[in-house]
């Protein structure tokens, strides 16, 4: 794939962070399912850690500035954009990577996210606790199922599971948009 222009990488760094924004704010009755990390990692994988970081971050602290900000914004920009950053490193020089791969890896990004973002805000929610309570505790929190009205709603493997699907169904479409769009300029 041919490496985009700064500009069109400033462009696709916005529609990146707009669609963030906008796809969090209106997904936020049904909690775990929000485009963000999917098209963080993306960002990361087509674009670079650089701008990976850029849109995790920036489009983690828009929509947290309108959703609500509080302590956990800080540690769900600076998460997200490791996950974006991460993604880079791991993708940025490959050009076919398996779906199984995709999967995995998105999976294991999205859950170093939820693990971070989960750890940092219980941090200071239970400030008194031993560090390693809070850890397990946050962990725990993740995989065994919260009720959500009356439906037993496990957060961080909906969250892990729907950002690998996701990708893994819009990246190739992506990847190939942006390498027919290349070839016509």
């Amino acid at each position: 794939m041919p490496k985009p222009t700064y500009t069109r990488q400033i462009t696709l760094c916005a529609v990146f962070i707009s669609i963030c924004v906008i796809g969090r704010i209106l997904l936020v009755p049904i909690p775990s399912l929000a485009p963000n990390a999917t098209l963080t990692i993306l960002s990361g994988i087509i674009m670079g850690s650089y701008y990976g970081f850029i849109v995790g971050a920036i489009g983690m602290l828009i929509s947290d500035l309108h959703i609500g900000a509080g302590l956990w914004t800080i540690g769900n920009v600076f998460f997200m954009g490791l996950i974006g950053f991460l993604s880079g490193i791991f993708w940025k020089k490959k050009y076919k990577i398996s779906k199984l791969e995709l999967l995995i890896g998105a999976f294991l990004l999205t859950l170093l996210f939820d693990i971070g973002s989960s750890i940092w805000w219980f941090f200071f929610l239970y400030s008194g606790t031993p560090f390693p309570s809070i850890i397990i505790v946050a962990i725990l929190g993740l995989f065994f199922p919260v009720m959500v009205g009356s439906i037993p709603w496990p957060f961080g493997l909906i969250h892990g599971f729907s950002t690998s699907i996701l990708l893994s169904q819009i990246l190739p479409r992506v990847k190939h948009y942006l390498e027919g769009d290349a070839s016509n300029q």
